[in-house]
């Protein structure tokens, strides 16, 4: 049985080769652990998703999982196969794979987050350097209460970057975690039409294909 772990780069590389659009490769390549307990996000401060989200996305990973199993794909010679001759013949098949639309979502919502990321970065560097300079500027005052009210202030700013990027970052992660559900969910659809594509998926990971 391949582990729950095992949705992994070779995964979605492998099944990339099959997809409509080169934007399919905004898949997710990390699964979630089974054992994940959704609820225990809403007790969670900064939670990396909704509890709703995540349980739509362990529902479409379980759901991924149980169609890597569809019988009536098995062919003999499948033990011999290399990962190069997995990749030739999953090219030559007629699947649908991740639909347009949920590449595009993907794609976009992969963008976002890398964005609020960069940005946040380069703020984060600034806000660094203007700290730094300011704590050094009343290192050399007499007194404590120069540097408690710097030291204060840059707790005060720091609180405030993180709460403007936990503000933007929450929605796009769900909108990103939502594309990589739904395009779970195509995959999923796609291995339990075409039982020879389930089989070849299922080989890929446990040969740990990587391309």
């Amino acid at each position: 049985m391949i582990r729950c772990l095992a949705y992994a780069n070779s995964f979605v590389l492998a099944a990339v080769m099959l997809l409509p659009t080169a934007q399919a490769q905004q898949v997710s390549a990390t699964p979630p652990d089974t054992a994940i307990d959704c609820q225990m996000l809403a007790r969670m401060p900064n939670a990396p998703m909704t509890v709703d989200t995540c349980q739509k996305r362990m529902a479409s990973h379980t759901a991924m999982m149980s169609a890597l199993e569809t019988p009536g794909g098995e062919r003999a010679g499948d033990d011999r196969l290399t990962c190069n001759a997995i990749t030739a013949e999953m090219k030559t098949l007629k699947v649908g794979g991740v639909t347009a639309a949920n590449a595009a979502a993907g794609e976009a919502a992969g963008q976002d987050v890398m964005a609020i990321m960069q940005r946040a970065m380069a703020e984060s560097m600034g806000m660094m350097a203007t700290q730094t300079a300011r704590s050094a500027a009343v290192a050399a005052l007499p007194g404590n209460a120069a540097g408690h009210a710097a030291a204060t202030a840059n707790m005060a700013e720091q609180k405030a970057m993180q709460d403007r990027v936990t503000a933007e970052m929450s929605p796009a992660r769900d909108r990103l975690e939502t594309a990589n559900t739904n395009s779970m969910g195509d995959l999923a659809k796609a291995m339990r039409a075409n039982p020879r594509f389930a089989r070849l998926m299922k080989l890929a990971l446990e040969r740990n294909c990587s391309g």
